[in-house]
């Protein structure tokens, strides 16, 4: 006994001795403070970063409560941790494997805790060795975007190097100060994330949907996104090692400071966490970066301020999280391997650490995906619902109580984070591990200029020159690109396309894109960021919005001139309804709006088919909703009612659009969401409402009803103008085209002088000091989009001899004018070269009374409907429009239209007007030559059958009217254009067919229709400017270019020359396309946004008649592989009174 008692005592100071050498144990001296930016430290890392981006693959409401539920439930099991850190009188678990150890036994404790806490520390310090690398680099090109572009590795090499010195600090106490600088780091660049993206302003364009392009990849983004939100709540992995530091006694026990640092730090992240997430995702959407701070482009000193202090703040995390793993090494080797406690043991352990988080950081860089994998694989079991299991067995609650219900179930919730959390991320992981080369740069095929040095690359033998746009330039097979740096090429670089002198390329495209949008009456708000963004068109790359290359989507080469530009900024700014300033923040998503352009043409040109999905609309409309997901639509019942039970017309049907490189997917027709909602309204208050449909209402009773109730059947008068059914067409001569115009201008200049507003029209060319009033056509001077300094005015044969002159409107404050516009002009010609323009008079006063269409040239369909019907409102009609396609691009099924009827029979319209194209010549099936069938034998079974069917239906009170469109394979391709010929059996007088473009009168109401889109051709050729603060609503103003004309010359087609796909044949346009008085309904469906308006005319005053009228852009039934938008119009008397809805099929 006597000998056993000083070896239990030596060993007994040998042990104290290892205690006070180890990291955690070594000093309890801290203060409640210290725990309070120790766990801020731990807590608020730079996964709250990507708390905006994970809210975007979320959603507001998953995403919000989400974020609040794990800010409940962590800290609860936080303090679980603290509580049970001394719940054994007399003994303290400084480390969480000890904790276990009580629970689960000494073996199984360690087994349990001690791989799982290695992980999260581990993997940690390796993410926030990668964030760190990354913040580096970004703040070095924010400040020195002139400065030479190092690859990430050097900059992860450069914050590991701080860490290879503060490692050795001995526990943390002594990293307090550094601990501290972090805590308020984290505060200060979460404040400047929100703040700045709240100074912004939100985006016009935001979208609040999910931001995967298919239901499976929204999937995976959830799963992503659970796993960056457990990341963001990592604090219980050291909480216990925190807790060690505090002294402890009876009377005064750790828990109670460090409870009030957990309350203080809790608070903390609720204020940096909350803000940065909402925000974020508030004014981004879903096209926030990973790191919102890469979103954040300006001012660039608060970006790289707030880089600086992510850098400062992921030096404290790593040092918090990188102790315990010291002290777990450094007990293994002295108390397992028996080496003596030493600075040398000390020093070697940490630096193999150290340079060990270094190297993985620099092999695997995945930000955002080891967030993800991390966060779920890990940080979930040990901080959602390890300390819950745990604590049911120390405390030993009782079962089914209160306490008992709610551990099982954070305990079922962080089993479910665990699972689900690591598929997301394992799947990024892999996602961009496929196209990154371990410590190199990654490289791709390119036309570039580069330095003489370079000049020992492979020239590529894939790339030929292009001497037709391009200067002399090297062709390179490779140009250095970081895998996932989300930014363009630096200008420093000098890695620059085109001339080899960059500096003189730089500043002469600038001056190109500057000359360019001033023409065309554009102005910025901060010109210099606005041209050097704009430049990339010309020259640089630009990344895809995920910022990862994968197969089919690493960049677009932008080849666009600056008229090109500037003309797809004008597009861009006329559907979004942006005025004539072109702002900065404006660009980002335009040039995405471009790459999405440029890609799809990629696309289409490696495919060697035309892509339907690429509608227009999809793009200028900026709705992507629908864009998910490739899928096969099966047919239903209704689709399959008029198919021919043989094989051919189920080959047809069930042939899909395939391509040789995979697409980007959409939302199959069958599976979209969102049906027959609002999109918007005209004189009604609600502007969003959903319309509810059954989807099987045949054998309903109240259908039944209705059908049996009598119905008001619409009078109809079409106008029967030429080309006729049959007629001859391609036989244009030059003289048609002249007398055409000729008469155009002529008749103008009557209608000028008949007002008594202006004088007799003088030849513009003769030179003259006084001021004149000329008329004549606005021309371009070369072939090409109209400018604003090469414009010439061509005046008749009458008055000048068909002579040309120059036109000057630089003195006016506003105009708008497009090829082939006949305008009146005032001003004067001092050289006899150049007419300068005073002002520009596009508008002819409206008489009090209107010419109207003579009666032969009107075609009565029901002699016997007004006397049926004379005690009805014959000014009030009902009415659904929609314009085709009316099939989706990957199928035959015509869902659409399917879909359509069935509206149409539960809102029983008096008329449902349908306007081409039907069978679409642009789709993918007809051109690949796939189909078994004639054109015609499609047009009938799946249009005619299903619109018999429908009238059928509906009884004797409805109409149907058609009208084709030029892209309509089974019909003439000449505009004007006939009617369909068709002779619907049994069908007395309810299915029409008429010319485009084509008016009739629906009990009294003027409708007037034209398919070819006339407003996007305007829209591409019209230029104008308008004062400030003038109006901004474009599309109104390109539909009244259509009608703002005197009555004789009011034409459904004003532009000259046409666009080049539109076959107008002037020998056939004098009497079809002449408008002959303001329509009550005007619709011009186009592939811009859709729209309803009401449109004036006329002043009022001074004896002049104001008319006005309503015009509607139905939008497409069908847009690429989704749906579209139909128009539902109750049309009361005037304008004012009746009311409309654009409805999503």
């Amino acid at each position: 006994m006597g000998t056993d008692e000083p070896k239990k005592h030596e060993k007994s100071a040998e042990e104290k001795a290892i205690d006070d050498w180890l990291p955690i144990t070594s000093s309890r001296t801290a203060k409640w403070w210290y725990s309070a930016f120790h766990n801020v430290t731990a807590m608020v890392g730079a996964g709250v970063l990507s708390l905006p981006y994970a809210m975007s693959s979320l959603g507001w409401g998953p995403g919000v409560t989400l974020m609040i539920l794990s800010w409940l439930i962590t800290l609860y099991t936080l303090w679980q941790m603290v509580e049970m850190h001394e719940i054994v009188p007399g003994k303290r678990f400084d480390r969480y494997h000890e904790l276990g150890q009580h629970a689960f036994g000494e073996k199984l404790g360690l087994y349990i805790v001690v791989p799982q806490q290695v992980v999260v520390e581990v993997s940690t310090c390796i993410i926030y060795m990668v964030t760190g690398g990354k913040s580096l680099k970004k703040f070095h090109q924010t400040v020195c975007p002139d400065c030479s572009d190092f690859k990430l590795t050097y900059f992860i090499l450069i914050f590991a190097s701080v860490h290879f010195v503060l490692s050795h600090l001995p526990n943390f106490n002594s990293i307090s100060i550094v601990s501290l600088a972090a805590a308020v780091m984290s505060l200060t660049y979460s404040t400047i994330a929100w703040a700045a993206a709240l100074g912004k302003g939100v985006h016009n364009d935001v979208d609040y949907s999910l931001r995967g392009k298919n239901p499976a990849e929204n999937v995976f983004n959830f799963c992503n996104a659970l796993g960056e939100i457990a990341f963001a709540y990592a604090g219980h992995n050291v909480v216990l090692e925190i807790q060690a530091t505090i002294p402890s006694t009876p009377i005064k026990p750790s828990k109670k400071p460090m409870w009030k640092g957990v309350i203080f730090a809790y608070a903390v992240v609720a204020l940096c966490y909350f803000p940065v997430a909402f925000v974020g995702y508030y004014i981004y959407g879903n096209t926030v970066d990973d790191n919102i701070l890469i979103t954040l482009e300006k001012p660039t000193w608060l970006i790289a301020a707030a880089n600086i202090f992510v850098l400062i703040h992921v030096i404290g995390s790593y040092q918090i999280y990188a102790m315990p793993v010291f002290d777990m090494m450094e007990t293994f080797l002295v108390k397992q391997v028996k080496f003596k406690p030493s600075f040398t043991l000390r020093f070697i352990t940490r630096t193999v650490y150290v340079a060990f988080t270094m190297i993985v950081g620099m092999t695997f860089p995945f930000f955002g995906a080891l967030v993800g994998f991390f966060g779920g694989f890990a940080l979930a079991p040990t901080t959602y619902f390890l300390p819950c299991i745990i604590w049911l067995i120390v405390v030993k609650t009782k079962k089914f109580s209160f306490s008992w219900f709610l551990n099982w179930i954070f305990i079922v919730f962080g089993v479910i984070l665990m699972l689900l959390a690591p598929i997301g991320g394992l799947r990024n992981i892999i996602l961009s591990a496929q196209n990154y080369k371990f410590y190199h740069a990654t490289t791709f095929p390119i036309r570039c200029w580069a330095p003489s040095k370079w000049a020992g690359l492979e020239p590529c033998p894939n790339i030929q020159p292009d001497p037709g746009r391009w200067d002399p330039i090297y062709y390179y097979s490779s140009v250095t690109l970081e895998a996932n740096i989300s930014r363009h090429f630096s200008y420093g670089s000098r890695i620059l396309i085109g001339n080899p002198n960059p500096e003189l390329r730089i500043a002469k495209m600038e001056e190109e894109i500057k000359a360019e949008f001033t023409k065309n009456s554009f102005s910025f708000d901060d010109e210099e960021e606005i041209l050097q963004k704009c430049e990339i068109v010309f020259s640089f790359p630009r990344f895809f919005a995920g910022r990862e290359f994968t197969e089919g989507a690493k960049f677009v080469m932008y080849k666009l001139s600056a008229s090109d530009l500037v003309s797809s900024w004008d597009l861009y700014a006329i559907n979004r309804s942006l005025d004539s300033t072109v702002r900065s923040s404006h660009m980002g998503a335009f040039l995405e709006h471009l790459q999405s352009e440029q890609l799809n043409k990629v696309r289409e040109k490696e495919s060697g088919l035309h892509l339907y999905s690429n509608d227009v609309a999809m793009i200028l409309n900026g709705n992507y909703e629908d864009v998910e997901g490739i899928l096969h639509t099966p047919p239903d019942k209704r689709t399959l009612a008029h198919e021919k039970p043989s094989d051919s017309a189920q080959k047809t049907n069930g042939s899909r659009f395939t391509s040789g490189k995979p697409l980007e997917s959409v939302t199959p027709f069958g599976s979209r969401k969102n049906k027959f909602v609002v999109q918007s309204t005209l004189n009604e208050h609600s502007s969003m409402q959903t319309i509810k449909v059954e989807e099987d209402h045949d054998n309903s009773e109240d259908d039944i009803i209705k059908r049996l109730q009598p119905s008001q059947k619409c009078s109809l008068l079409i106008d029967r103008s030429k080309p006729e059914p049959g007629c001859r067409f391609m036989y244009d001569r030059i003289e048609d085209k002249f007398n055409f115009l000729e008469d155009c201008i002529k008749k103008r200049a009557t209608a000028y002088v008949s007002s008594r507003r202006y004088e007799e029209p003088v030849d513009p060319s003769v030179a003259s000091q006084k001021s004149i009033f000329a008329v004549g056509l606005i021309c371009c001077e070369e072939e090409g989009r109209l400018k604003e300094k090469p414009i010439l005015l061509q005046s008749s044969v009458e008055h000048s001899g068909g002579q040309r002159v120059r036109l000057d409107l630089q003195k006016l404050d506003q105009f708008s004018i497009f090829p082939g516009q006949v305008v009146g002009v005032e001003g004067h010609n001092p050289s006899g070269h150049c007419l300068i323009a005073s002002k520009i008079i596009d508008y002819v006063p409206l008489s009090g009374t209107s010419s109207e269409q003579h009666p032969s040239k009107r075609q009565a369909t029901d002699h016997s409907l007004h006397l049926t019907n004379s005690s009805h409102d014959t000014s009030e009609v009902s009415l659904i429009v929609a314009a085709g396609p009316f099939t989706t691009s990957d199928n035959l099924f015509f869902e659409p239209l399917t879909e359509l009827l069935a509206y149409a029979r539960r809102k029983q319209p008096q008329l449902l007007v349908l306007l081409g194209p039907f069978i679409d010549s642009d789709h993918p099936e007809l051109r690949k030559g796939t189909i078994n069938q004639t054109f015609e034998e499609m047009f009938q079974l799946e249009i005619l059958g299903k619109i018999q069917d429908y009238v059928e239906y509906m009884g004797s009170a409805v109409r149907v009217i058609l009208m084709p469109s030029i892209r309509d394979a089974n019909h003439d391709f000449v505009f004007p254009q006939p009617a369909f010929d068709i002779h619907p059996a049994d069908f007395n007088h309810q299915i029409y067919s008429i010319s485009n473009p084509g008016m009739f009168r629906a009990n009294e109401v003027k409708v007037a229709c034209c398919t070819v889109d006339i407003l996007k051709h305007l829209s591409a050729e019209e230029i104008c400017r308008n004062p400030q603060g003038g109006s901004k609503q474009r599309l109104t103003n390109l539909a009244k270019h259509i009608l703002n004309q005197h009555r004789h010359v009011r034409c459904f087609y004003p532009l000259y020359p046409p666009a080049e796909d539109v076959p107008l044949d002037f020998s056939l346009a004098k009497e079809a396309l002449h408008i002959s008085s303001i329509p009550d309904i005007l619709i011009l469906p186009s592939d811009l946004a859709h729209f309803v308006k009401v449109l004036s005319f006329g002043e009022g005053n001074d004896g002049e008649e104001q008319r006005k009228c309503i015009c509607v852009n139905p939008g497409r039934l069908a847009r690429g592989e989704g749906g579209g938008f139909f128009v539902e119009i109750n049309y009361r008397g005037n304008p004012d009174s009746s009311n409309a809805s654009i409805i999503r099929i």
